[in-house]
This record gives structure tokens, C-alpha cells and sequence, in this order.
């Protein structure tokens, strides 16, 4: 039996039953085992299972109280009132002086606010026994639950009088003096109990509230430790000493260790959950600290502190609407709260428009800031009023010092990545990257970093980031002209036209709208030989002003190839790919013309790979690849390439030839016997034809 009930008290109900239900049954006469194991049933929470045991006990025993007493308990377990006031008023009739009886029936007749009947019972039982410092205590209670402290002190000094060794009574008189704000006298009782049991918990844990609301925080602090010391699992003793450790005295770290262990021991506690979060914000977690701030104000939503401190990690994560409603909520409690002064002050912040604040405003901010060095709105309303003012090097530095304290602050990032666009692009980019990282998708974040990415050469990365913002803004022309210039950059010429033209219809201001029509009108001229020569005096023109406009280069290139000047082209085609790497047309018609010449055969194949990706489809791609491969002495990589090409170019000489050739080299004789015939029959000429002859000859 000793074993079960070491294991009942341990959690380990399970095994405790399973043996005692085997004690049992080899001695049914052992009460006090069935008693342990109505125990552990409830223990469990199975009341019905410790209800059947009782019965059975009680028809054995009918006169013993303690039966009805446990059963009256049980009920009060399953919240059945009125069963359990049936079970202690048995037990009340077959011992009239049971105070544990008594008990119950004034707490039940105190819960139904039964006072007068609460009394009455009280006073019998006085009647027969007016020396018994107990029946004074419950007198007490009664009084005290209707408010009537005089009479609960007089019913206390009376406890007192006949017990002075009695502890409960100098605790309920200490505490009935805390509430009535006598905190002199209650620490005077509180102190008498604490002379007579160094250990009552309940006597420090009372002494500990009454020090703190006396704000000596360092007796507060004591009291708890002390209480601490005897029971380590004192869960508000943990919670009201980590307030004070974090609160007061600025020990981060321990307070932490202790709210940590209130909310494991107290996981469904608001106050220990708030307790833990502000901890947390003040270790500038604020995420964390947010997750468990949310859960507490719910949970409190008439508690100013708690709606205070959900204000406060709202406000550091710059969440400024949020923080707003959760100050408004704080402020609108009639009671006052640690906080108040600075709810207030944050509101004022947050209530400055950076657009249209004067001076006066501009140095509040900066009085805030020199008070406050990281409050994010006030160091990011202040910066964008610099900012708006042409102060940009205050802008920068105050932008700096609000990611400093909070790398993660997306606003303070993508100003920062703003102003640092002309002055120096590479660590705008970076800015703008880490900000898209923090909020994919968010659209002024990704428009920005789309721009960085076109401005510092990132142009796969810029297209795919402004087609996304463009796809999702239709009517806007900025973002649509935008994504047009980085769709050209890699070559996407009809997205470029399309978007352009969209940017037109949607509205594009001048001068980018000029700039829209004469980029339109340049890709039209170099999709046609005929214009392009006849467009040559004014795309030179503009290329005076602007030697490295791709639009214009493209023309130019298109009349060098028209006139045969196969060096010039290839100059400006490589002057194009200098300015756009990933400019997919100009890597195609640069291989083209650098596979005629054997001698750059590895630039042919290098650039001919490239524009494959963006021209997977394109049989005159296909054409040069293969032959480039042909001279490489991949004969069936060549085989294959031109095959695919030859289903569009069924006339190409040059085509059947290479692709005769690399079947030859493959000895597949028919093949490139019907390949080789089909070359010369499309009049192929030069050195060529006489090549084709011989292998054919050898073949036949």
C-alpha cells in the first residue's frame, strides 16, 4: 500500500492501481487499501469508479463519516453540487462536530452566496464549542466573503486570542489587512507566522506581494527566494519573482530561467505567459516574444499591462497598426499601469505623418531618439523626414542605426537600399536582397530589387522579378516599361514589345514615353534588313549620345551583315553582349558568323549553347550548332542537331552537306549518300561541292 501511494503522488496511477486491485483481492477486509485505490482512480479522473468503491464502503460502514466525506468530495470533482451537499450534510448528522464537514457546507452555502445560512451554521456549532479557534477562522470567512472586514478582524484577533500558536489565523488576518491596504499591519502578522514556521509558503508569498506593492522590490525579491528555497515548483512565486528580476532590476537572464519554469509549471496561466513574453521582448526576441504577448492579451483583454506589452512588440517589429490598437486598448482601462507614461509617447510617435511634419515635429522625433535610441518608428519617421528634406547622409545614418538594432526591419531596409541606388548600387542590391528575403511578397520590395538587379547587371534575375510585379500590376507603366527593359536585356524581344507597348496604353509619361516609342521603333527596324539600311544615318545619330544603346546596336549590326562588313558586325554584336551577357540574339547571330571562321570554332560553340537556351526551337541555331559540333569531330551529336534543323531547311545545301558528311564519317552509307545527293541537288557551291563529290564517289 505504501508503494501505490509513493506511485500516486509520483504521477504513476497506472501501476498503483494494477497492484493494489492484487492486494485486494487476496485481502478484501483491507479498507484503507480500497480507500488508496478509490484514490487513485481519482486521481485519474475515473470519479464514477472511486464512487462505486465509497458505496460499497458505506453500506459496510454506515456510521463512519469519512465515507460520505470522500464521496461528497468526488462529487464536487464531477461539479455535482448538490450530490456532494447531500454527502457532507450525512456526514455532518453522524458527527456534528466534524470541522472538515462543517467546512464544506458553509464553502458550498458561500458559493450559492447562501450567507446568512453559511452563518447560522457557523454560530451552532460556536454555541456548543465557543473555545475552538478553528469555528472563529470559518466565522472569519464568511464575514470576509461579504465584505464585512471589521467583523472578520474582530472574528480573527478572536482566533488569535484562543490560539495564539494558530498561524492560519494570523495569515487570514495579514491577508484581509494587504486587501484593505494595511500593509504595515499585515507584514506585522506576517511576520509573527514567519517567527513561528521559517517555512510557511503561504506566509512569504503574501509577504513577498506586500513588499512589492510597498515597491521594495529587493524584500519582494528575498521573500520569494526564500519561499523558493522550500518549494522550487511554486509556480507564482517563479512568475512574481521573474517580473521583479526583469522589471527591476535589470536581470535579464535569471528572470528568463525563472519565467521559463513558471510557464512549465503553469502552461495555461495568462499572467505566467505575459510574464515570460515581456521577458522576451526586453531580451529583444521579438518574435518570440510576440507569439506568447498575443496569446496572454487575448486571454487578458481588460488587463492594461497585458495589452501594453502586446503594444510594445508590436511597436518594435514596426508593426504600426497593430501597435496602435493595442495601446488604445491599454489606455482606454481606468486603472493605471507601469506603462502608461510611454503608451502614451509611443501614440504620439506614431501619430506624426513623415510627409507632412514641421520642425517642431522633426525635433520631438529627435528628443525621442535621444532618449529612446532604438525606438524604430521614431529613428524611421525621422529618417524619412530627413530623407524628404535632402538630407540624405542624416537619412542614411539614421536608417543604419534603425538596422543595427533590428536587421530584420523591412521599411528601414528598402529606404536604405533607395538612397543608396545612385551613390552605390552593389550595396543597394544587397539591401534590397536581403529585404526580399525577409518579404517575398511584398510588391514594393520586389519592384525594388528587380530595379537594383536591371541597375548592377542582374538581368535573369531583374526580368523575373519585375515580369512578376508587372503580371500583378497591369495598369501600372512604370513597372510595365520597367520589365520591358529587362525582358530585352536577355533577348525576351516580344515580351519586350508587348510590355512596352502596354506601358504606352496604360499611360507612360514623357520623356520615358518618347523613350518607349523610339525602343519600339528600333526593334521593328532590326527585325527588317531593308529599314535597317535605310535607318542607318539616324541610329547613328543616336548612338552619339548613348555609344552603347543595344536597341540602336542591333541595327547597326543588321546593316553590317546586310553589306557583307561580317568584322564590323561581329564588333558590334560583341559590344552588345558586353552591355547585356544574356542578350540572347546577339549570342546567336555572333555564333553564326563565328562558325564560317574555323579559328573561333570554341566561341561559336560557347555562344551558340548559350542562345540555345532562350531559342530551343530554332533551326538555324540548330544548323550552326550542329556544323560547329561537325568540326569538333562529334559526328552524331552533328547527325542529330541537323537532322532536326533539316525538317525546316529541306533546301539548305550547306545543311545537307554537313549533315551527309557527319553521317559519312558515321559509316552510315545510305544515309549520307541520299544527304550528300540532296546538297548538290540544292546547287550547293565553293569547295563544298567538290568535297561532296568525292565522298560520294567513294561511297558509290
Amino acid at each position: 500500500m505504501l508503494l501505490a501511494q509513493v506511485g500516486i503522488e509520483n504521477g504513476d496511477s497506472d501501476s498503483a492501481i494494477v497492484s493494489l486491485k492484487q492486494l485486494i483481492a487476496k485481502q478484501p477486509q483491507l479498507v484503507q487499501a480500497q480507500l488508496l485505490l478509490a484514490y487513485a482512480y481519482r486521481a485519474q479522473g475515473k470519479a464514477d469508479d472511486a464512487l462505486a468503491i465509497y458505496q460499497q464502503l458505506g453500506q459496510s460502514f454506515p456510521q463512519n463519516p469519512q465515507i460520505p466525506l470522500l464521496m461528497g468530495s468526488t462529487f464536487l470533482q464531477q461539479k455535482n453540487n448538490v450530490a456532494a451537499r447531500k454527502e457532507f450534510t450525512r456526514a455532518f448528522e453522524l458527527a456534528p462536530d466534524n470541522l472538515l464537514a462543517l467546512e464544506q457546507l458553509v464553502d458550498l452555502d458561500l458559493t450559492e452566496k447562501q450567507f446568512a445560512t453559511a452563518m447560522q451554521r457557523v454560530e451552532k456549532v460556536i454555541g456548543r464549542n465557543p473555545k475552538q479557534a478553528e469555528l472563529r477562522l470559518l466565522q472569519a470567512n464568511v464575514f470576509m466573503a461579504q465584505g464585512e472586514t471589521n467583523q472578520a478582524e474582530v472574528a480573527l484577533s478572536k482566533a488569535i486570542e484562543l490560539q495564539p500558536e494558530s498561524q492560519a489565523a494570523y495569515l487570514m488576518l495579514a491577508q484581509l489587512y494587504f486587501d484593505s491596504k494595511q500593509n504595515q499591519k499585515a507584514m506585522a502578522d506576517l511576520n509573527t507566522v514567519i517567527g513561528k514556521n521559517p517555512k510557511n509558503v503561504s506566509a512569504l508569498m503574501l509577504l513577498g506581494m506586500i513588499h512589492n506593492d510597498e515597491k521594495d522590490y529587493q524584500a519582494a525579491a528575498d521573500a520569494y527566494e526564500k519561499l523558493l528555497a522550500i518549494n522550487p515548483k511554486s509556480g507564482s512565486a517563479l512568475n512574481n519573482l521573474a517580473y521583479i528580476y526583469s522589471e527591476y532590476q535589470n536581470q535579464l537572464d535569471r528572470a528568463y530561467e525563472l519565467a521559463q519554469r513558471a510557464r512549465d509549471l503553469l502552461p495555461d496561466d495568462s499572467s505566467t505567459t505575459d510574464t515570460l513574453g515581456w521577458i522576451l521582448y526586453k531580451k529583444s526576441q521579438y518574435p518570440s516574444a510576440l507569439n506568447l504577448l498575443q496569446e496572454s492579451a487575448n486571454k487578458l483583454p481588460d488587463e492594461p499591462d497585458a495589452q501594453f506589452h502586446l503594444g510594445m512588440v508590436y511597436y518594435m517589429m514596426d508593426e504600426e497598426e497593430p501597435a496602435r490598437a493595442a495601446f488604445q486598448r491599454a489606455l482606454q482601462s481606468s486603472r493605471d499601469f507601469l506603462g502608461r507614461d510611454e503608451c502614451n509617447q509611443c501614440l504620439s510617435v506614431l501619430a506624426i505623418d513623415s510627409k507632412t511634419a514641421d520642425a517642431g515635429a522633426r525635433v520631438n522625433l529627435e528628443k525621442r531618439v535621444s532618449e529612446k535610441p532604438n525606438d524604430p518608428i521614431a529613428l524611421t519617421r525621422l529618417a524619412s523626414i530627413y530623407q524628404r528634406d535632402g538630407n540624405l547622409d542624416k537619412a542614411i545614418e539614421t536608417y543604419e542605426t534603425i538596422l543595427k538594432a533590428n536587421p530584420k526591419n523591412v521599411t528601414a531596409t528598402m529606404n536604405l537600399a533607395k538612397l543608396y541606388a545612385t551613390k552605390n548600387p552593389q550595396k543597394a542590391f544587397d539591401l534590397a536582397k536581403a529585404a526580399y528575403k525577409l518579404s517575398p511578397d511584398d510588391p514594393d520590395v520586389s519592384y525594388t530589387f528587380g530595379r537594383l538587379a536591371y541597375q548592377t547587371g542582374n538581368y535573369k534575375l531583374a526580368e523575373s522579378l519585375l515580369q512578376e510585379v508587372a503580371k500583378n500590376q497591369p495598369a501600372n507603366p512604370q513597372a510595365l516599361y520597367d520589365f520591358a527593359e529587362a525582358a530585352y536585356s536577355i533577348g525576351k524581344i516580344s515580351d519586350a514589345q508587348a510590355a512596352m507597348l502596354s506601358a504606352l496604353q496604360a499611360g507612360l509619361a514623357s520623356p520615358q514615353s518618347d523613350e518607349a516609342k523610339r525602343f519600339l521603333d528600333l526593334i521593328s527596324i532590326a527585325d527588317n534588313p531593308a529599314q535597317a539600311v535605310a535607318a542607318e544615318s539616324r541610329v547613328e545619330e543616336i548612338l552619339k549620345s548613348d555609344s552603347s544603346y543595344v536597341p540602336a546596336l542591333m541595327v547597326v549590326a543588321m546593316v553590317n551583315e546586310q553589306k557583307t562588313n561580317f568584322v564590323a558586325a561581329e564588333q558590334t554584336y560583341e559590344k552588345v553582349l558586353n552591355h547585356f551577357p544574356d542578350f540572347a540574339p546577339a549570342q546567336k547571330y555572333l555564333a553564326i558568323l563565328y562558325a564560317e571562321d574555323s579559328g573561333n570554332t570554341d566561341r561559336a560553340y560557347a555562344l551558340a549553347i548559350k542562345a540555345r537556351e532562350s531559342f530551343r526551337d530554332d533551326s538555324e541555331l540548330e544548323k550552326t550548332l550542329g556544323i560547329i559540333v561537325f568540326r569538333q569531330g562529334d559526328y552524331a551529336r552533328a547527325a542529330s542537331l541537323l537532322k532536326e534543323s533539316a525538317v525546316e531547311r529541306s533546301t539548305d545545301a550547306e545543311l545537307f552537306y554537313y549533315l551527309g558528311a557527319a553521317q559519312y564519317h558515321l559509316k552510315n552509307r545510305a544515309e549520307s549518300k541520299v544527304s550528300l545527293q540532296r546538297a548538290l541537288n540544292a546547287n550547293l557551291s565553293g569547295k563544298l561541292t567538290a568535297d561532296a563529290s568525292q565522298m560520294l564517289a567513294e561511297l558509290k
